[in-house]
């Protein structure tokens, strides 16, 4: 798991505070991460610096349509043993950085004493490097997780949208490739 670390000062992975985020975030501005390469910026490549904001894990979870899909239908707050391992899978799956491309999941308690946070990379901003040096810097995440944090978000950046294949020819090739095993009751 990913985890923030005492400061070490400006760097890939350095986690800033006072990041001129725009006056949508002017009270609440969120803390952002450093994207911009640890090379470019030791001798001297890098003009601006790119941050994704962190925000925080729980409150952005929950407000994924894949969280409320799977607690939809639970009796107060109780799940059934199906819906309940389904979302631990889903929050396992953000823990361990796996199979969510927007998001980058960040273990912030010890260095930084804030619950989980999530690096998103659609929230991005690019600052001078002058203006990122000014900006107070409160922990930063260790290799190799930084460098997994800007592979995550090279992946997320550079990803090529492709149609998808409709349903019934996607339905017809699973039922090929399980033959001759079928779902409950026979059903392909």
């Amino acid at each position: 798991m990913a985890r923030l670390v005492a400061s070490e000062g400006l760097d890939q992975g350095a986690v800033l505070d006072d990041i001129p985020w725009g006056e949508e975030f002017e009270e609440n501005a969120p803390l952002g991460i450093v994207l911009t390469s640890t090379c470019d910026l030791e001798h001297g490549h890098a003009d601006f610096v790119i941050l994704a904001a962190l925000k925080p894990a729980q409150a952005v979870i929950q407000a994924s349509r894949e969280f409320r899909n799977k607690v939809e239908g639970a009796a107060g707050n109780a799940l059934n043993r199906r819906p309940w391992d389904s979302l631990v899978g889903l929050l396992e799956d953000f823990v361990h950085n796996a199979n969510i491309q927007r998001y980058f999941f960040v273990e912030a308690q010890a260095a930084l004493g804030q619950p989980p946070l999530l690096a998103d990379f659609q929230h991005v901003v690019s600052i001078s490097l002058g203006r990122a040096r000014a900006c107070p810097v409160l922990a930063t995440l260790p290799s190799p997780f930084r460098e997994q944090l800007v592979t995550h978000f090279a992946a997320y950046s550079s990803r090529i949208g492709v149609e998808r294949t409709p349903q019934p020819e996607v339905t017809a090739l699973t039922d090929e490739l399980a033959d001759p095993y079928h779902g409950p009751n026979g059903a392909p």
